[in-house]
Protein backbone atom coordinates (compact mmCIF):
# COMPACT_ATOMS: atom_id res chain seq x y z
CA UNK A 1 0.00 0.00 0.00
CA UNK A 2 1.51 3.39 -0.45
CA UNK A 3 2.27 5.68 2.73
CA UNK A 4 2.97 8.94 3.10
CA UNK A 5 5.97 9.35 5.24
CA UNK A 6 6.55 12.97 6.75
CA UNK A 7 9.77 13.39 8.63
CA UNK A 8 10.51 15.56 11.19
CA UNK A 9 14.09 15.90 11.20
CA UNK A 10 15.95 17.87 13.82
CA UNK A 11 19.21 18.58 14.62
CA UNK A 12 21.42 18.45 17.46
CA UNK A 13 20.12 21.90 19.33
CA UNK A 14 16.28 20.16 19.17
CA UNK A 15 16.38 22.44 16.08
CA UNK A 16 12.88 20.77 14.08
CA UNK A 17 13.90 20.98 10.53
CA UNK A 18 11.54 21.58 7.72
CA UNK A 19 8.80 18.95 7.18
CA UNK A 20 9.74 16.79 4.61
CA UNK A 21 7.66 14.45 2.11
CA UNK A 22 9.09 11.30 0.85
CA UNK A 23 8.34 9.33 -2.29
CA UNK A 24 5.63 6.74 -1.79
CA UNK A 25 6.24 3.41 -0.47
CA UNK A 26 4.49 -0.16 -2.16
CA UNK A 27 4.17 -2.74 0.53
CA UNK A 28 4.65 -6.45 -1.86
CA UNK A 29 4.25 -9.87 0.38
CA UNK A 30 2.39 -11.54 -2.15
CA UNK A 31 4.18 -14.09 -4.42
CA UNK A 32 3.50 -14.05 -7.87
CA UNK A 33 -0.09 -15.58 -9.15
CA UNK A 34 -0.05 -18.65 -11.25
CA UNK A 35 -2.68 -20.14 -13.44
CA UNK A 36 -1.93 -22.78 -15.76
CA UNK A 37 -4.20 -25.28 -18.63
CA UNK A 38 -3.14 -28.41 -19.78
CA UNK A 39 -3.50 -29.14 -23.87
CA UNK A 40 -4.09 -32.29 -25.50
CA UNK A 41 -3.64 -34.64 -26.20
CA UNK A 42 -5.58 -35.50 -22.30
CA UNK A 43 -7.96 -37.61 -21.07
CA UNK A 44 -9.91 -37.36 -17.50
CA UNK A 45 -10.88 -41.46 -16.38
CA UNK A 46 -14.42 -41.94 -14.57
CA UNK A 47 -12.44 -42.00 -11.44
CA UNK A 48 -11.12 -38.35 -12.17
CA UNK A 49 -7.70 -38.91 -12.81
CA UNK A 50 -6.01 -36.98 -15.65
CA UNK A 51 -4.19 -38.23 -18.36
CA UNK A 52 -1.63 -36.85 -20.31
CA UNK A 53 1.20 -37.76 -22.84
CA UNK A 54 4.78 -36.57 -23.16
CA UNK A 55 3.93 -34.53 -25.47
CA UNK A 56 1.06 -32.79 -23.80
CA UNK A 57 1.53 -28.92 -23.70
CA UNK A 58 1.51 -27.36 -19.80
CA UNK A 59 1.01 -23.45 -20.28
CA UNK A 60 1.93 -21.44 -17.25
CA UNK A 61 0.06 -18.48 -16.71
CA UNK A 62 2.39 -16.22 -14.32
CA UNK A 63 1.08 -12.77 -13.23
CA UNK A 64 2.70 -10.08 -10.70
CA UNK A 65 1.57 -6.86 -11.35
CA UNK A 66 3.50 -4.95 -8.26
CA UNK A 67 7.15 -5.41 -8.51
CA UNK A 68 7.49 -8.52 -11.34
CA UNK A 69 8.12 -11.95 -11.82
CA UNK A 70 11.59 -13.39 -11.34
CA UNK A 71 11.39 -16.41 -12.47
CA UNK A 72 9.09 -20.01 -12.83
CA UNK A 73 10.44 -23.48 -12.36
CA UNK A 74 7.87 -25.71 -12.80
CA UNK A 75 8.18 -29.43 -11.42
CA UNK A 76 6.37 -33.12 -12.34
CA UNK A 77 6.67 -35.96 -10.41
CA UNK A 78 9.83 -34.38 -8.09
CA UNK A 79 12.03 -33.06 -11.11
CA UNK A 80 12.20 -29.99 -12.97
CA UNK A 81 10.56 -29.50 -16.29
CA UNK A 82 14.23 -27.91 -16.81
CA UNK A 83 15.97 -24.89 -15.75
CA UNK A 84 14.27 -21.53 -14.61
CA UNK A 85 11.64 -20.31 -17.62
CA UNK A 86 11.86 -16.63 -18.11
CA UNK A 87 9.71 -15.53 -21.04
CA UNK A 88 9.38 -19.28 -22.37
CA UNK A 89 13.41 -19.26 -22.62
CA UNK A 90 16.45 -19.67 -19.68
CA UNK A 91 17.79 -16.23 -18.78
CA UNK A 92 20.74 -15.53 -16.90
CA UNK A 93 21.46 -12.91 -14.19
CA UNK A 94 20.65 -10.39 -13.67
CA UNK A 95 17.21 -11.22 -13.82
CA UNK A 96 14.72 -9.82 -16.19
CA UNK A 97 11.47 -8.77 -15.09
CA UNK A 98 7.95 -9.30 -16.35
CA UNK A 99 4.19 -8.35 -15.38
CA UNK A 100 3.21 -11.65 -16.75
CA UNK A 101 4.79 -14.81 -18.31
CA UNK A 102 2.74 -17.08 -20.40
CA UNK A 103 5.32 -20.48 -20.52
CA UNK A 104 4.57 -23.20 -22.85
CA UNK A 105 5.90 -26.47 -22.04
CA UNK A 106 6.29 -29.66 -24.53
CA UNK A 107 9.01 -32.38 -24.39
CA UNK A 108 10.29 -35.30 -23.44
CA UNK A 109 9.77 -35.48 -19.65
CA UNK A 110 12.06 -38.48 -19.16
CA UNK A 111 10.06 -40.15 -16.30
CA UNK A 112 8.40 -43.29 -15.87
CA UNK A 113 4.69 -43.56 -16.47
CA UNK A 114 2.62 -43.26 -13.60
CA UNK A 115 0.99 -40.92 -11.14
CA UNK A 116 3.04 -37.99 -10.96
CA UNK A 117 2.99 -34.76 -8.79
CA UNK A 118 2.49 -31.26 -10.34
CA UNK A 119 3.68 -28.12 -9.26
CA UNK A 120 4.82 -24.74 -9.56
CA UNK A 121 8.04 -22.32 -7.94
CA UNK A 122 7.80 -18.76 -8.53
CA UNK A 123 9.56 -15.65 -6.92
CA UNK A 124 9.05 -11.56 -7.88
CA UNK A 125 12.19 -9.38 -8.09
CA UNK A 126 11.85 -8.75 -3.79
CA UNK A 127 12.35 -12.69 -3.04
CA UNK A 128 8.49 -13.06 -2.10
CA UNK A 129 8.62 -17.12 -3.34
CA UNK A 130 5.22 -18.90 -3.83
CA UNK A 131 4.29 -22.48 -4.80
CA UNK A 132 1.27 -23.72 -7.05
CA UNK A 133 -0.48 -26.64 -7.15
CA UNK A 134 1.08 -28.95 -3.98
CA UNK A 135 -1.30 -31.66 -4.26
CA UNK A 136 -2.17 -31.80 -7.82
CA UNK A 137 -1.43 -34.90 -9.83
CA UNK A 138 -1.29 -36.08 -13.59
CA UNK A 139 -0.67 -39.40 -14.77
CA UNK A 140 1.89 -39.77 -17.35
CA UNK A 141 1.09 -41.89 -19.99
CA UNK A 142 3.05 -42.80 -22.64
CA UNK A 143 2.63 -47.04 -23.55
CA UNK A 144 0.61 -47.47 -26.20
CA UNK A 145 -2.18 -50.39 -26.11
CA UNK A 146 -1.22 -53.54 -27.28
CA UNK A 147 -3.41 -55.79 -29.69
CA UNK A 148 -3.75 -59.60 -30.21
CA UNK A 149 -5.60 -61.72 -33.06
CA UNK A 150 -7.60 -64.57 -31.64
CA UNK A 151 -8.27 -67.32 -34.10
CA UNK A 152 -11.73 -69.03 -33.61
CA UNK A 153 -11.62 -71.28 -36.41
CA UNK A 154 -13.41 -71.27 -39.96
CA UNK A 155 -10.91 -68.69 -40.72
CA UNK A 156 -12.42 -66.54 -38.38
CA UNK A 157 -10.71 -64.05 -35.79
CA UNK A 158 -11.33 -61.90 -33.07
CA UNK A 159 -9.15 -58.56 -31.85
CA UNK A 160 -8.26 -58.63 -28.29
CA UNK A 161 -6.48 -54.89 -26.58
CA UNK A 162 -5.23 -54.00 -23.84
CA UNK A 163 -3.92 -51.21 -22.07
CA UNK A 164 -2.17 -50.19 -18.59
CA UNK A 165 -2.48 -46.39 -18.49
CA UNK A 166 -5.87 -43.88 -20.20
CA UNK A 167 -7.18 -47.00 -21.51
CA UNK A 168 -8.06 -48.17 -25.31
CA UNK A 169 -9.73 -45.41 -27.25
CA UNK A 170 -10.11 -47.52 -30.27
CA UNK A 171 -8.59 -50.33 -32.07
CA UNK A 172 -8.89 -50.08 -36.57
CA UNK A 173 -7.99 -52.57 -38.97
CA UNK A 174 -8.19 -53.14 -42.72
CA UNK A 175 -8.07 -56.66 -44.63
CA UNK A 176 -5.51 -56.67 -47.52
CA UNK A 177 -5.35 -52.89 -49.08
CA UNK A 178 -8.91 -51.51 -48.03
CA UNK A 179 -10.21 -49.32 -45.76
CA UNK A 180 -9.34 -48.64 -42.19
CA UNK A 181 -12.12 -49.73 -39.67
CA UNK A 182 -12.93 -49.37 -36.33
CA UNK A 183 -12.94 -52.70 -34.40
CA UNK A 184 -16.47 -53.20 -32.54
CA UNK A 185 -15.24 -56.49 -31.38
CA UNK A 186 -17.27 -58.67 -34.44
CA UNK A 187 -15.67 -61.52 -35.65
CA UNK A 188 -13.57 -61.24 -38.58
CA UNK A 189 -13.61 -63.39 -41.43
CA UNK A 190 -10.35 -63.76 -43.69
CA UNK A 191 -11.13 -65.58 -46.81
CA UNK A 192 -8.51 -67.22 -49.02
CA UNK A 193 -5.66 -66.72 -47.14
CA UNK A 194 -6.29 -62.87 -47.02
CA UNK A 195 -3.93 -60.32 -44.46
CA UNK A 196 -5.64 -58.20 -41.91
CA UNK A 197 -3.36 -55.26 -40.00
CA UNK A 198 -4.45 -53.81 -37.14
CA UNK A 199 -3.64 -50.96 -34.20
CA UNK A 200 -4.61 -49.67 -31.11
CA UNK A 201 -4.68 -46.28 -29.90
CA UNK A 202 -5.39 -45.28 -26.24
CA UNK A 203 -6.94 -41.94 -24.85
CA UNK A 204 -4.09 -39.69 -25.02
CA UNK A 205 -3.04 -41.08 -28.89
CA UNK A 206 -0.26 -43.44 -27.85
CA UNK A 207 -0.81 -45.55 -31.17
CA UNK A 208 0.41 -49.24 -31.75
CA UNK A 209 2.65 -50.19 -33.96
CA UNK A 210 1.07 -51.54 -36.83
CA UNK A 211 0.82 -55.50 -36.94
CA UNK A 212 -0.43 -57.86 -39.69
CA UNK A 213 -1.84 -61.21 -39.04
CA UNK A 214 -2.42 -64.12 -42.46
CA UNK A 215 -4.44 -67.76 -42.15
CA UNK A 216 -2.87 -69.73 -44.38
CA UNK A 217 -4.46 -73.62 -45.37
CA UNK A 218 -2.42 -76.31 -45.58
CA UNK A 219 -4.28 -78.95 -47.81
CA UNK A 220 -1.66 -80.72 -48.89
CA UNK A 221 -0.12 -83.88 -46.67
CA UNK A 222 3.17 -84.76 -46.07
CA UNK A 223 5.30 -86.95 -48.30
CA UNK A 224 6.89 -90.25 -47.28
CA UNK A 225 9.73 -92.35 -48.37
CA UNK A 226 11.58 -95.33 -47.35
CA UNK A 227 14.94 -96.09 -47.83
CA UNK A 228 16.01 -99.94 -47.28
CA UNK A 229 19.75 -100.45 -46.42
CA UNK A 230 22.37 -103.63 -46.74
CA UNK A 231 22.26 -105.95 -46.68
CA UNK A 232 19.64 -107.19 -49.13
CA UNK A 233 18.69 -108.90 -52.22
CA UNK A 234 16.39 -107.13 -54.94
CA UNK A 235 14.36 -109.28 -57.65
CA UNK A 236 11.05 -107.71 -60.02
CA UNK A 237 9.33 -108.55 -57.58
CA UNK A 238 10.19 -108.26 -54.05
CA UNK A 239 13.19 -107.12 -51.84
CA UNK A 240 14.75 -109.66 -49.17
CA UNK A 241 16.41 -108.10 -45.88
CA UNK A 242 17.57 -109.61 -42.92
CA UNK A 243 17.30 -109.00 -39.42
CA UNK A 244 20.03 -106.72 -39.49
CA UNK A 245 19.08 -104.62 -42.45
CA UNK A 246 18.21 -100.72 -41.91
CA UNK A 247 14.66 -99.64 -42.96
CA UNK A 248 14.51 -96.02 -42.96
CA UNK A 249 10.71 -94.18 -43.36
CA UNK A 250 11.17 -90.14 -43.97
CA UNK A 251 8.74 -87.43 -44.47
CA UNK A 252 8.49 -83.73 -46.07
CA UNK A 253 5.75 -81.76 -45.50
CA UNK A 254 4.69 -79.50 -48.91
CA UNK A 255 2.85 -76.41 -49.21
CA UNK A 256 3.04 -72.34 -49.41
CA UNK A 257 4.21 -72.18 -45.69
CA UNK A 258 4.42 -75.92 -44.35
CA UNK A 259 2.91 -76.69 -41.03
CA UNK A 260 5.52 -79.72 -40.75
CA UNK A 261 5.02 -83.09 -40.13
CA UNK A 262 3.78 -83.97 -36.92
CA UNK A 263 4.05 -87.94 -36.70
CA UNK A 264 5.37 -90.68 -39.16
CA UNK A 265 3.05 -94.20 -38.45
CA UNK A 266 4.01 -97.56 -40.03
Amino acid sequence: LPLDQFLDRMDKNNTTETQVTCEPVITDHIPPIVDFSIGTPKYTSLDGTLYISDITPITLIVTDDITGITFIWPWLGGSPFGQMYFDGKTESQPYPLYDSLVVNISKDLGIPDGLVDFFVDTEDAIFNRGTFGIGYSVYLDTTPPSTLVQALGNDKVKLLSSDTGSGVKETKYKIESGEWQIYQGEEISLLGGQTISYFSKDNVENAEQVQTYKIIKDTLPPITTISIGDPKYVTAEKIFITSSTNIILSAVDLGEVPTGVAKIQY
